[in-house]
């Protein structure tokens, strides 16, 4: 069960603060809090009643979680018999049927396993990758219970592929996202940056990564950057010139936000050739005050305390930056949610603040009580390789990493 923490602040703001709290379970025997590392992910171990409690400072907040002596009858496992293009993802789902006649979301708990990792392999949370052409069995264990389908994966769905953007021009040493998007014969579309083989036909000109499309300036110069799939490809054309950077502007600009959140960046370079290119991920980012707040690599700033920081993003010894202030807004109050809700040993159930409708595409789904939020699925159609954005809180937890390229920034959206 994810229980969700949501702070008042004294300045009758709220936030969302499920990741910054401590979690603690009234009695550890009865259920597991911070399963896999993820804030406020509650596994039920022993029937019985238990409190959860969230903790910041001297503010709390808890809820009821009831285990019930349910035990898990049988495993399905969906979609059935899917055919998955080559190259891409598949997101399989374990629903658990129980001794009480009651479903429930199980895929966060299950071992996931592929008969065959040549042709698909298969990620503890059930994200499957069509690796080769061939037939393998996905099964969902727990215990002695599991439920298996047999996969497929073709070429035979894509009907070709692009390349974007098609001719973008980038100064030396700044970088360039590019993405795949493969066509399928019923018509859709999926973002296939992730799983195609990227190239550059001029590695003096232009170096790209081989899973990621990003390229990266090197010389002033032309190169091909081409994208393969299965028997397909697509290309387009990279031009590098020699053009220096002059100026960078940090944006947003001269924010105020409480300690303990985080807001993120993004660097934009002028040219001397009055171009203008977006360089987040090409500058060094610093704080000057690293006690208020600190900034990574990611240009995501998190505070530390208040008072006052420059923000600033260096390139080629040019150097832009803005004022951060942190002002001393203090928690006031935690409520959790769900506040009572029940479920099976060795179970997952999943709740969000109330009043909001989740849409994550990779926290686990689970089964619903009192009405709080619809019950959520994993997609059943294929997915591309990129996350769906815009979601709702909390954040993936540590081991979905792999499919996350960075943390949600819902620190700095408050809602009064």
């Amino acid at each position: 069960m994810q229980f969700v923490a949501i702070g008042k602040f004294s300045d009758s703001s709220t936030q969302n603060v499920t990741a910054i709290v401590q979690w603690a379970a009234s009695d550890p025997s009865l259920a597991n809090i911070n399963l896999h590392g993820a804030q406020g992910l509650a596994l039920g171990v022993t029937p019985a009643t238990c409190t959860v409690t969230a903790v910041s400072g001297g503010v709390s907040g808890s809820a009821t979680l009831t285990i019930t002596n349910a035990v898990l009858d049988s495993i399905a496992v969906t979609p059935a018999n899917p055919s998955i293009p080559l190259g891409t993802l598949q997101q399989f789902t374990a629903t658990g049927t129980f001794s009480d006649a009651t479903t429930q979301d199980i895929s966060n708990t299950v071992t996931w396993s592929s008969s065959n990792t040549n042709v698909a392999s298969i990620t503890v949370s059930g994200l499957a990758t069509a690796r080769n052409l061939g037939a393998t069995t996905i099964v969902a264990t727990s215990g002695p219970v599991s439920g298996s389908v047999s996969a497929t994966v073709d070429a035979s769905d894509i009907s070709s592929l692009a390349v974007a953007p098609a001719s973008p021009t980038i100064a030396q040493i700044t970088s360039q996202q590019f993405s795949a998007v493969g066509t399928f014969n019923d018509g859709s579309t999926h973002d296939l940056t992730n799983q195609v083989t990227w190239t550059s036909s001029d590695t003096a000109v232009a170096a790209i990564g081989k899973t990621n499309g990003i390229a990266k300036g090197l010389t002033a110069g032309t190169a091909t950057i081409s994208a393969a799939v299965g028997a397909l490809s697509a290309s387009a054309d990279l031009t590098v010139t020699n053009a220096t950077v002059t100026s960078i502007a940090v944006t947003p600009t001269a924010r105020t936000i409480p300690a303990g959140t985080r807001l993120a960046y993004t660097a934009t370079g002028s040219f001397s050739d009055s171009t203008n290119q977006v360089i987040t991920r090409d500058v060094t980012w610093a704080s000057d005050n690293v006690a208020v707040a600190t900034v990574g690599g990611s240009a995501l700033a998190t505070t530390i305390a208040p008072g006052n920081a420059n923000i600033s993003a260096t390139l080629d010894s040019v150097t832009g930056s803005t004022s951060l202030s942190v002002n001393s807004v203090t928690l006031t109050a935690i409520s959790v949610a769900p506040a009572t809700a029940a479920l099976a040993p060795a179970s997952t159930l999943f709740y969000g603040p109330r009043g909001h409708t989740a849409t994550a595409a990779r926290a686990p789904s689970r089964r619903l009580c009192s009405g709080v939020l619809r019950q959520r699925t994993w997609p059943r159609s294929r997915v591309g390789g990129r996350r769906q954005e815009n979601r709702l809180e909390p954040p993936p937890s540590p081991r979905n990493k792999a499919r996350s390229a960075a943390l949600p920034v819902w620190w700095s959206n408050r809602r009064r």
